[in-house]
């Protein structure tokens, strides 16, 4: 580690509990002396939406949704499952219908029980027809059935494309795609080609043989489809391009080019085959198959990364980040009906006990942490769009919110009743209030201080690169924000004039946070090094190196004995003020730990990770 430098001048709620609470009488406080018993009590959440599908007949819709399995639905009602498929205690990651709606083939992250396999199931009971190995524990990053449902394509993060015939189990062939495999994968509707594209297009025969290869992208393909007669493959990439090929042969036929979002969607209606359908740059758009002119344009505030006909002509869409949706014939969004939650962005613990969470499409559900309990306080708000983040103040009067649509707002909590509300100029990924509860601090692409509950702008203290946290000390008299320009900034509580910067050569700070008792500032670092400073000038306390691990979220017991903190794998919980003692749960998740909370009591732990689930640990 480099030496530190002081220079003048951080089925109704996605809530099935998915493994029920325990509770004994009197709940054991975790200290460190009985953190090592730490288990895992209970989840709240569906898993991370990874991917959709939609037979070709129009009978059968499926989103894998993480750690929450595959959920099956009938397209004509959406407002409950027909059934849950898929391993609870593994990482659905791609799903695939067969085109008669008759099979559904379930694809796995490298962590649970079934670690890079491949399962397929028949969608009227939901039993398991067979499973494949798949891609030797690494992740399967994409599926597709051929149109006669004999074959199953694969995509996965061993950098190979594979093929199985569905009824042996055994693999056709294997194809080396390059790296992280085919991350998009289709069939052609009459089965002669397959095309597989991460930032290059392949298009292999059902021999196996490499028929063309197109690298006219710069960038990784999003999203490819072929047309309804199998002549023309369409690729949409990152690189903000739609480029047409000729499937027979790979030659580039048009180019779409311009668009500052990476054209996603794609489809055909039924009563316009000879039209590309996709959203890009806020709009739905319909392209000539043939020539790649524009034939219409039509804006629309909901964009799926996914666009689906249904057999009525009218649309379905999906997304990670907005759910399902549902369009008309015209494309215009329509009222939808369905229980499916989208991840969980955001927690808060309220003042009766019980947590609050914030999700991606803008609700916020008020949940028990022992009866499992559901309460929605907010529902979507169109206008701010999802939870970046909530908190409440400590005397429990206030909830504060900041949005996706760079809004932040207040609600009283007695009803829940809007207060006051703010534009922002930016971004504000994360909420801080201060310990007597008069100000809200924002990190993220915005760095700022509110007073609450009125949201007066007190001081921007953006600097010149986003920030990951922001902390106020006990006392009030300083903040401090973790900085991608390089280290920790300081500031003055009182009059927000700036104070020391804390750096570590080039290390980056990843978090940080104030001591409950106001004498140290905790800082994590990317070179993996936690140390404690001296809040009065920033010198360097001590510090710890901590091998593997980088905390990207940090939380003390309200006693200030342990200090908890997840990385990208895993939950720490640290002997504080020594450092010396650690308490590790190994590999407990896919993604980087965004959250972890205490509640008053120090009987329970919260944190929510990129799988998007709230996992509850205790001391049994």
């Amino acid at each position: 580690m480099r030496p530190f430098t002081v220079k003048g001048g951080l089925l109704a709620l996605i809530l099935a509990l998915l493994a029920p609470l325990t509770l004994a009488q009197q709940p054991e406080p975790i200290t460190p002396l009985s953190a090592d018993r730490l288990t895992l009590m209970g989840q709240y959440g569906m898993g991370a939406m990874e991917d959709f599908d939609l037979s070709a007949d129009g009978t059968r819709f499926a989103a894998a949704m993480g750690v929450g399995g595959v959920r099956i639905y009938d397209p004509a009602d959406l407002s409950t499952p027909l059934l849950v498929v898929g391993s609870l205690n593994a990482d659905a990651r791609a799903v695939s219908v067969s085109d008669d709606g008759s099979q559904v083939a379930v694809g796995y992250g490298s962590w649970g029980d079934e670690a890079g396999q491949i399962a397929i199931y028949e969608t009227t009971l939901g039993g398991l027809v067979t499973t494949l190995p798949g891609h030797g524990g690494d992740t399967v990053s994409s599926l597709d059935f051929s149109g006669d449902g004999l074959y199953l394509a694969s995509g996965g993060w061993d950098d190979f494309m594979r093929v199985w015939e569905v009824a042996s189990g055994a693999e056709v062939f294997a194809a080396e795609v390059g790296f992280f495999g085919a991350e998009s994968l289709v069939f052609s509707p009459d089965g002669t080609r397959i095309a597989a594209g991460y930032s290059v297009v392949r298009l292999f025969d059902l021999s196996g043989a490499l028929v063309a290869e197109m690298n006219d992208h710069t960038n990784n393909i999003f999203q490819m489809v072929f047309s309804p007669d199998s002549s023309t493959l369409f690729s949409a990439s990152f690189d903000g391009v739609l480029r047409a090929w000729d499937a027979a042969t790979g030659a580039p036929l048009w180019v779409a080019e311009g668009f500052s979002i990476t054209p996603q969607g794609l489809t055909f209606a039924p009563d316009a085959p000879g039209q590309l359908i996709g959203v890009a740059d806020s709009a739905f758009r319909r392209w000539d198959i043939t020539t790649g002119a524009e034939v219409s344009n039509v804006a629309t505030d909901l964009l799926p990364t996914e666009l689906f006909a249904l057999p009525d002509g009218r649309f379905l869409g999906a997304s990670a980040f907005i759910g399902m949706s549902l369009f008309g014939a015209d494309l215009t969004a329509q009222p939808l009906i369905t229980d499916m939650r989208t991840p969980i962005n955001t927690l808060a613990l309220a003042p009766d006990g019980r947590l609050a969470l914030g999700y991606r499409t803008g609700e916020i559900d008020l949940v028990s942490p022992l009866a499992g309990e559901t309460e929605t306080l907010l529902p979507t708000d169109p206008v701010a769009g999802g939870v970046n983040d909530l908190a409440y103040t400590p005397d429990g009067a206030y909830l504060v919110i900041s949005y996706s649509r760079r809004v932040l707002r207040v609600y009283e909590t007695a009803g829940y009743t809007l207060v006051s509300e703010v534009p922002l100029s930016n971004s504000a990924a994360r909420l801080t209030i201060s310990a007597e509860g008069g100000r809200v601090g924002t990190a993220g692409s915005l760095t700022a201080v509110y007073s609450l509950p009125d949201l007066a702008l007190l001081a921007d203290l953006t600097p010149s690169d986003y920030t990951d946290a922001l902390s106020f000390s006990p006392d009030g008299s300083r903040i401090a924000v973790a900085w991608r320009g390089g280290g920790v900034l300081m500031w003055d509580g009182a009059t927000y004039t700036p104070l020391e910067t804390i750096t570590s050569g080039e290390e980056r700070a990843e978090q940080l946070a104030f001591t409950p008792d106001g004498t140290g500032l905790v800082v994590s670092w990317s070179d993996r090094f936690l140390t404690l400073h001296d809040p009065a000038d920033g010198s360097l306390v001590r510090s710890r190196d901590l091998e593997s691990n980088i905390a990207t979220a940090l939380a003390y017991s309200p006693d200030g004995s342990i200090l908890a903190f997840g990385d990208f794998r895993d939950l720490l919980l640290v002997d504080w003020p020594t450092l010396d003692t650690f308490t590790l749960q190994e590999r407990l998740f896919e993604g980087r730990v965004l959250d972890v909370a205490f509640n008053r009591s120090a009987t329970r732990l919260y944190t929510l990770s990129n799988d998007a689930v709230v996992r509850v640990w205790g001391i049994e």
